[in-house]
């Protein structure tokens, strides 16, 4: 059997840009910050909870309490609910994502499917939510996010370890992790992972350069993309 994990952001939802600038005018308000820093690839780890605690340590002088995380998720999810509820349609899924996670939920018994993303757990779920059918309530699928660990490495192994558990103690054929950014790709990496790219342009470029071993431009059609689990499968066995 083979593990195949995906990210959210940009990977399996459109939701990219919907989240920086959401993300952003949460810390905002909820502190009180006129600017901060917003190279996302600067920070030691790009996930919500990383770069929160990163956030309050430089501007509050100290680390956030977890009540405060738990507020500062609320908001944010608000945040998101508020936007999409003014432009009907600015959340959706990538090209194909629906079709192809409800094959490897419903159809496939050689693919276990996770997700793993560094998104918090709420705003997660409110993208999530894009799909027309209930993919955390899936017997098959393990969710994790930056609500559960600080780390993208340690995300993706808290997934992995739901998996295991769900299917015994035999290794996987083949461990994939899907993602959209460089971050993914290095999170892969060290984790030895395979990784799949989802992008275009220099996105793409950027992604195959960090070691993806082939990048998808959407999931159209979706035979493609689970054929070449399956291949990558074959040739780790």
């Amino acid at each position: 059997m083979n593990l195949v994990i995906f990210d959210i952001d940009g990977t399996l939802t459109d939701s990219d840009e919907l989240d920086e600038v959401c993300f952003i005018k949460a810390v905002k308000d909820f502190w009180d910050i006129d600017t901060f820093n917003t190279d996302w690839e600067s920070y030691g780890n790009y996930t919500d909870s990383f770069v929160l605690r990163e956030i309050a340590k430089e501007h509050l002088g100290r680390e956030p309490h977890r009540e405060e995380l738990n507020a500062f998720e609320d908001y944010f999810a608000s945040l998101l609910d508020a936007a999409v509820s003014e432009v009907p349609g600015l959340l959706r899924p990538i090209d194909g994502a629906a079709a192809l996670l409800m094959e490897l939920i419903a159809d496939t018994d050689d693919i276990a499917v996770g997700i793993a993303t560094g998104a918090l757990r709420k705003s997660a779920e409110r993208k999530l939510s894009a799909f027309d059918f209930d993919i955390l309530g899936a017997n098959k699928v393990a969710f994790s996010c930056s609500s559960d660990a600080y780390t993208r490495e340690d995300i993706i192994l808290h997934t992995e370890e739901k998996m295991k558990y769900r299917y015994g103690s035999e290794p996987f054929d083949a461990k994939i992790y899907v993602g959209d950014g460089v971050w993914d790709a290095k999170a892969s990496k060290a984790l030895g992972y395979t990784f799949i790219g989802r992008g275009v342009g220099e996105r793409a470029e950027a992604l195959k350069a960090e070691g993806a071993v082939r990048v998808f431009e959407n999931y159209l059609p979706r035979a493609d993309f689970v054929q070449y689990i399956r291949t990558l499968g074959n040739v780790l066995v």
